[in-house]
This record gives structure tokens, sequence and C-alpha cells, in this order.
């Protein structure tokens, strides 16, 4: 009987492990964290993931009405493990929180990427929401920065930012843009 009772705390502790195992991190987690400032065509080092943002461009707004951007992406993984693309993010004065991609990207940010294997697609990054609600869009986004970060898979205490400025004029445009269809697209003939 007592066995019994001595087995249930163990296997309880086991599964509690198992789920908090891979939980995200924030960044204030982290214990060291580079920032630099990235140019569109330059390929950089995110821990053995190639990086390169090809391209910034506007997009059609959501259908819930999100101005949104796009970007164009290249990862390669020169690492002999399978490793994540880097996390992909828009970040506005107007909002504390950032805006997210969209489900239907044709590159996952945060997805998996097997050992030397390369991921060219584009990610669709939305305008953040308003505090306290994310139903609405901020109504602008001021000093408009996309980040992309990556972490370290050895060591997830250590993340590298990489700091890519979106013109004014690319915000405008986004802003102005029409609603468009939700994600994934279909293809073109059906």
């Amino acid at each position: 009987m007592i066995g019994r009772w001595l087995v249930v705390p163990v296997v309880a502790g086991m599964l509690l492990g198992a789920c908090t195992k891979d939980a995200p991190q924030s960044a204030g987690d982290r214990a060291s964290e580079t920032v630099s400032d990235g140019t569109i065509g330059a390929q950089v080092n995110l821990f053995g993931i190639m990086t390169t943002v090809v391209a910034i461009d506007s997009f059609d707004q959501s259908p819930g009405g999100f101005p949104r951007l796009r970007l164009t992406m290249r990862t390669e993984n020169t690492t002999s493990t399978i490793a994540e693309n880097p996390n992909v993010a828009l970040h506005c004065d107007e909002a504390k929180a950032p805006g997210d991609w969209y489900l239907g990207s044709t590159w996952e940010a945060n997805g998996l990427l097997p050992a030397g294997t390369v991921n060219e697609g584009q990610v669709v990054i939305g305008f953040p929401a308003k505090e306290g609600t994310t139903r609405y869009p901020v109504p602008s986004c001021t000093n408009a920065v996309v980040l992309i970060t990556g972490v370290n898979p050895r060591d997830r205490t250590q993340s590298s930012t990489v700091r890519y400025p979106v013109p004014a004029t690319t915000i405008d445009a986004s802003i102005a843009a029409l609603r468009g269809p939700g994600l994934p697209l279909r293809p073109r003939n059906s």
C-alpha cells in the first residue's frame, strides 16, 4: 500500500516536468541577449541558422482589419541537428506587445528546420493589437521595427536579435491597403 502512494507523486512530478520542459522563455528570462542592426539582403548567423531578410513589403489587411507586412525570408540550418527558424515580430511605439505572424505563411517563424536544409518563403505579420483588446489593431505604427530573434538551441538562455527598421512609406501602404482574404491563400488556379 505504501509503495502505491510513493509512485503517484513521482509520476505526477514527471508529468508536470514534461509539460513545462519546452515552454518558451520570455526575453526577460534570457541571461544573455545580443541586439544588432540588420540590412535587407544581408545574411546573419543566428546560432547556426543563416538568416536573410530578403524584402519587407506592405500586404493586404487581414479580414479583421489588421494592417500587415510581408517579409520574404531565407534560412539555412548549417548545424548537424534539427533547429528552429527564428521568431519574427513587428514592434510599434503604440503597443507594448508586438504584432505576430499569421498561420498560412509559406515561411514559418519558429518552425523546425532539419539539419542541412534551406527554407525560403514569405511570412505575413500583422500590426499589434490595441492595448486591452485583440479585436482592433493599433491605428498607426510609429518607429516600426521588425525583430528577428534566434535562440541558442544548446543554451536557451542565450538569444540574438536583429533589428530591421520598416520605412514609414511601407507602413502607410499597409494602413491604406484593402482587406484581403484570410490565410492560407488558395492556389491561383482554383
